[in-house]
């Protein structure tokens, strides 16, 4: 379980830290950031374009199509394909969480031929007879989800118009990135160090352990999101390691003689660390005001 940063906290981009958490003594961890959590992309498709996209996979005994014949607003939607008894027509693609709508019709012999529909195999909708326009909504959790729509018909007798249509689906897509901070740490690890280096609001931190043979346990997350602010280097400062010391010297020699050379060896810092005596300009006349701040008045 993570214990740090856990939500609320406010990092400095550049400082280092140790991200905490609690678990199996006897266990490996994994531990994983990321700076947009929670931030979401809506997909939406009302079948208006008068083809199926490509990330439509159909097939079974018929392959699902798009139609001008019937809709729930607008001109086109989808529907099953035409099949016979005991067939069966299916469609299906792929939503990354959290949120997926859409409306469905199903026209078929009651109690027999049914408009099904499954999200990673499980079956949510069970449909048959004259449905009219219905609407389904559900929430998915984190991750990739297969969603399939199918029509199927039993072995014998054909009803109503015998298929099934869908139209405006809406997919909330969760578009959460995470990276590693450390892929596996050492048995028993409570603690790895972490530099966080891009400010942000949307912060979150994550910990599963592993047990060997790839078998890892589920992610605990931060409570909440956290925030990574600018770092605030003072003036001198040419390392960006928080203190204007003696180490700063290389840095500032650089800074005055190759702003180039000096970026490239400190990206992280701001070159005007190095205007040491506040005219808007790096150069030269800045050495006094510098070796003050080194060594005081």
């Amino acid at each position: 379980q993570i214990s740090y940063p856990n939500g609320g906290e406010t990092l400095t981009a550049g400082v280092p830290i140790d991200v905490t958490w609690d678990g199996n003594p006897e266990a490996q961890f994994q531990v994983q950031y990321s700076d947009n959590y929670g931030q979401t992309g809506e997909t939406s498709d009302d079948f208006e374009s008068g083809v199926l996209g490509l990330e439509y996979v159909t097939g079974g005994d018929a392959s699902w199509f798009v139609t001008d014949a019937e809709s729930h607003a607008g001109t086109y939607s989808a529907r099953s394909g035409h099949i016979s008894h005991e067939q069966e027509t299916w469609m299906r693609r792929v939503a990354n969480g959290s949120q997926v709508s859409f409306w469905y019709r199903a026209s078929s012999e009651s109690g027999y031929d049914f408009f099904n529909f499954y999200i990673d195999g499980e079956r949510l909708i069970h449909a048959s007879g004259e449905t009219g326009w219905q609407r389904f909504s559900t929430t998915l959790p984190r991750d990739s989800h297969e969603l399939k729509w199918e029509y199927t018909k039993d072995y014998s007798v054909d009803g109503a118009l015998d298929t099934a249509w869908i139209d405006d689906l809406q997919i909330i897509d969760d578009l959460t990135e995470w990276q590693d901070i450390i892929a596996l740490t050492e048995p028993g690890a409570t603690s790895t160090a972490w530099t966080p280096t891009e400010p942000g609001t949307d912060y979150k931190v994550r910990a599963r352990a592993y047990y060997g043979d790839d078998v890892y346990g589920d992610w605990d997350e931060s409570d909440d999101t956290f925030t990574v602010e600018e770092a605030a280097y003072a003036t001198g400062d040419l390392n960006c390691d928080g203190v204007v010391d003696f180490f700063d010297i290389d840095g500032f020699v650089l800074a005055v003689t190759d702003p180039a050379a000096y970026a490239a060896t400190y990206p992280d810092c701001d070159l005007m660390l190095a205007d040491c005596n506040g005219d808007g300009a790096v150069d030269f006349f800045d050495i006094d005001a510098f070796v003050e701040l080194v060594t005081g008045p």
